[in-house]
Order: structure tokens, then C-alpha cells, then sequence
């Protein structure tokens, strides 16, 4: 799951799916009980019409209708097992063991779990497809250098340094200049132009530090440690634009050493960056039930990728794992829906969602009218796990997704009240794939099991687990391994996911 880089979308949302998604939220949650009406009215099942499938919507608010839905999605829900979802993040693990630890995108990691999923699908009978997406990313081509001149009378010994995500290359000396945290362009009022901005990490993010010093003219910067924590492993590639110029992160230590001796007289620093900017084709996986209405598209998406730092088997192998489970149960059981389902495992959603937003704007007005609805999971196996849903409707934040978002919302709350678990909304905004499309106004919805926020008391009487630390410990982390899976949120939460997929899908049985 994509942090906190996007909290927003356009209020203004224009509506392709609007015509076509009518009849569809007037049979939302409960449609197999069309036929039924339809019987009950003298009609052949399938005839019904959308008088019957009102009438199926407005029985679909007592008890039995929503016993009849999990009827209905019984038998996937039964074939999708913990077992089979987790043989799946057992070989994501091994991949990410086998080139660096990552999957991220943009490595051979990703490129790896590509070829994994798409034979996966294959052999459940799929027709799969590939979308190349080209992706800028970053490259350090040698470890970066600091010094101090001669003039200036100080020695670094023992430090640590880092080259910063998306720096750009250079060779700069210059003075050294203090400016403070770095995320106010007050912070970099004395700087002179040319000069190396020195700064502390915390308060935001650190491309915007970057972005501001770049701006008040510096030639390169510094972000030192708030803290005496050694730092991470060097990183040698990210995937993003470059930043305009050179920079560089430092141990706690040598930067607040350098930040006293500023204030004793002028220091002038020597600083070397070695990185290029290249582009890296990476891949989505695209595979489609042969049957099912082209018309009437469901289409359900995981991202593929992790972080630079981690395996990424939470975040997110368990919602890539689950649906491809899910996809290749369907085939296995021969369940047949009246719509077309799309699986999509989109690359790139942890840095700038290029894979799903690169599928959802290459799709022409016909193609995103055809789309009735958008299943987003991100993160289903969180250590401290909870269970929550997208709020379709804006009630846990000022902003609801586009019309028949909130009837997404409606079926898995529905069918959680009817399996008597708990359940929580997330604001749509948090950050991940199903916003590529709400910027399309296509209706979205899915489900988490929590990232890095903090799990409140309240949230831990619900859901059980522990109040006052975080739902996903190893968010984005290396430790997202396969041990620190949570299979009971992850079996919960998977169950959902193929109701939700059979609901949408209108599905009946040969």
C-alpha cells in the first residue's frame, strides 16, 4: 500500500459508468434471488427483467437474502483455502530471497513474480496478457562521498551516508548552510544560492526537503538522522523522477557535529553523487473468465509489487495471492457469472500507482463505461490485523467515491453482519490502486487488513489483537515476511473477497 502521498482526488468526477452500473445497484446484493422473483412473477429464471431485480434488491435487506448471498458464494468461499493462498505467498517469499530481499518494481523480484502469477493462471486455464508500463527509476552507480575542506578544519570519521531516493548525480563544493527541519521555505531564508542546505529529517517528508532547497536555489543537500539509529542498507535503485539536484542522508552523530560547528565559523563541504535516470518497462498481468458480458465488466486488482525495502508478502502479497486464488478457484469449481471478471496485479503501486493508472487511461470512454465496478485488495494478512472497507459513501471522511460506490461498501458490510464479524471503514483516499478509476468515476470498493496506523482500544475490541500498536508492524519494513502473515485475518478477510467477487459477478452454476 502506497503512505500518505495521495489524500485526494478531483471533486469533480466524471461518471462513464453511471447508465450501465444503474441496473447493476438495484441487484447488488442479492442477486441470486433474481430468479426466484422472477419465478415467483410467472417468468423463466433469467427473464426477470429489472423490475425482478429491484424486487431482489429490496428483499436483500432481511436476514434470508443475505443467507441466500452467502449461499451463493459458498462453494468458492470454500475451495479458496488459507493453504492455497498461503502456498502462493510461500512462493513470493522465495523469489524475494532470490533477488535481493525485494519485488519491488523495476526488479527482477517483480519481474520474477510476474512469470510466478501469470503461470499460475495459465494453468487454471486462463488466457493471460501483458501491459508494459514504462517506469523511470533512479540507479546509484557508485557509493556517495563527503568531505570536508581543508580550510575548514574538521574531520568525518565513522559516519554513516546514503544517497538519497531519486538523487540526482553531481560533484559540489560549497559553503554549508543550516536550514533547520527543510520543510518550510522560511527553513531556507539565509541560505546563499550555490550553497549545500543542511537539514534534519522528521516533520515531512524527504522529497519535499529536497523539492524546497532545490527551489531556494541550494546545489545540493544534506538530511541528517533526528536519531542515533544506524541506517538502512543502501538501496540502489528507486523507482521515480529524479530530483533536480544531489543529495545525500547522514548519521545523527556527523550531522549534528557539522550543525555546531556551523555555528562557530563557515564550513565548506565536498559532495559526490553518482546516479542516472533510466526508464524500466515493467509489466501488469491481465487475464479475463471466457465467459461472462464484455459488456458488464468486474474488474478485481491487487498490486504485485513490494517496497525497495521488504519481500512485501503482506503488502502486498496477500491481496495479489487472494485473488489469484480466487480466479483459479472459479475455473477449478466451473462457476459461470453473468459478468465478465477481470483480474488485474498491477506493478508500481508503492511509488506512483503507474500500473493501474496506465491500464485505466489507456481504456477508451466505451471501455470505462463497460467497467460496472472496481475490487481493490491491498494488505489482507496484517500482523495486528482488523477488518475494514472502503468507505463508499463518505461517511468516515468528506469525500465518497463515485455513484455505487456505496452499494460495494453496503455488500461487504452485509455479508460480515451475516458471518457475525465486526467491520470498519477507510476513508477511499487512503492511498492504492482503486483511486486510478474513482479519478475515471468509476464505482470502487475492497477491503484491508490495516497498515502502520495505530490499532486504537476501541479498534481492539472489535477486532481483537492489541490496542496501541500498530495493525502491520513490519509495514514496509523488511521483516514482511511470510512468518509475520496473520492467516486468521488473512482467511477472514479472503472469504470476503470471493463473496464480493460472486456478488458482483451475478454468478450462477452450471
Amino acid at each position: 500500500m502506497t503512505g500518505s502521498l495521495r489524500k485526494c482526488w478531483p471533486r469533480s468526477l466524471r461518471m462513464p459508468a453511471c447508465t450501465a452500473f444503474f441496473t447493476f445497484m438495484t441487484t447488488l446484493l442479492a442477486v441470486p434471488l433474481t430468479s426466484l422473483t422472477a419465478a415467483a412473477e410467472g417468468a423463466k429464471p433469467g427473464e426477470g427483467g429489472v423490475v425482478s431485480r429491484r424486487l431482489s434488491a429490496v428483499k436483500a435487506q432481511s436476514s434470508a437474502a443475505a443467507q441466500d448471498g452467502l449461499a451463493a458464494s459458498a462453494a468458492l468461499r470454500a475451495a479458496v483455502t488459507s493453504d492455497n493462498i498461503m502456498r502462493h505467498l510461500a512462493a513470493l517469499q522465495a523469489i524475494a530471497d532470490e533477488n535481493g530481499g525485494n519485488r519491488a518494481a523495476g526488479t527482477a523480484g517483480h519481474e520474477a513474480s510476474v512469470d510466478y502469477v501469470a503461470g499460475q493462471l495459465r494453468e487454471a486455464g486462463y488466457q493471460v496478457r501483458f501491459e508494459t508500463v514504462e517506469i523511470p527509476v533512479v540507479q546509484e552507480t557508485q557509493p556517495p562521498q563527503l568531505m570536508v575542506a581543508k580550510e575548514s578544519g574538521l574531520e568525518l570519521r565513522d559516519f554513516q551516508l546514503r544517497t538519497l531516493p531519486y538523487s540526482a548525480a553531481g560533484s559540489v563544493k560549497a559553503p554549508l548552510r543550516i536550514a533547520g527541519h527543510g520543510c518550510d521555505k522560511g527553513d531556507f531564508a539565509r541560505l546563499s544560492s550555490g550553497s549545500i542546505a543542511l537539514v534534519q529529517r522528521g516533520s515531512c517528508s524527504v522529497w519535499r526537503k529536497v523539492r524546497n532547497a532545490a527551489a531556494a536555489g541550494a546545489a545540493a543537500v544534506i538530511v541528517y538522522d533526528q536519531r542515533s539509529d544506524r541506517m538502512p542498507p543502501t538501496i540502489t535503485q528507486r523507482v521515480g523522477e529524479m530530483t533536480a539536484i544531489p543529495g545525500v542522508r547522514l548519521d545523527h552523530a556527523t550531522g549534528t557535529m557539522l550543525a555546531e560547528a556551523l555555528r562557530r565559523s563557515p564550513v565548506t563541504m565536498q559532495l559526490n553523487v553518482g546516479t542516472k535516470a533510466v526508464i524500466y518497462r515493467s509489466r501488469n498481468v491481465i487475464a479475463e473468465t471466457a465467459v461472462g458480458d464484455p459488456e458488464a465488466v468486474v474488474l478485481i486488482g491487487a498490486h504485485l509489487d513490494s517496497v525497495p525495502e521488504g519481500p512485501g508478502i503482506n503488502d502486498n502479497g496477500t491481496g495479489a495471492a487472494a485473488i489469484l486464488e480466487v480466479a483459479r478457484q472459479i475455473s477449478s469449481v466451473g462457476i459461470k457469472t453473468t459478468s465478465k471478471l477481470r483480474f488485474a496485479f498491477w506493478t508500481d503501486e508503492e511509488n506512483e500507482m503507474l500500473g493501474s493508472h496506465h491500464h485505466a487511461d489507456s481504456l477508451s470512454p466505451d471501455g470505462l463505461k463497460r467497467i460496472m465496478a472496481v475490487l481493490n485488495f491491498d494488505m489482507l494478512g496484517s500482523a495486528n490485523y482488523g477488518r475494514f472497507v472502503y468507505d463508499g459513501n463518505g461517511s468516515a471522511s468528506e469525500k465518497a467515491g463515485p455513484p455505487g460506490s456505496e452499494w460495494i461498501e453496503r455488500m461487504f458490510r452485509t455479508y460480515f453482519a451475516a458471518v457475525g464479524l465486526s467491520v470498519a471503514e477507510k476513508p477511499l483516499e487512503d492511498g492504492s490502486d482503486h483511486l486510478s478509476f474513482v479519478e475515471h468515476g468509476v464505482p470502487v470498493g475492497g477491503l484491508l487488513a490495516g497498515d502502520g496506523e495505530i490499532k486504537s482500544a476501541k479498534e481492539a475490541g472489535m477486532f481483537g489483537g492489541s490496542a496501541g500498536a500498530s495493525y502491520d508492524p513490519c509495514y514496509h519494513e523488511a521483516c514482511d515476511t511470510l512468518d509475520a502473515v496473520n492467516r486468521t485475518g488473512l482467511d477472514e478477510l479472503a472469504d470476503a473477497a470471493a463473496h464480493g467477487i460472486i456478488m458482483l459477478g451475478d454468478a450462477v452454476r452450471d
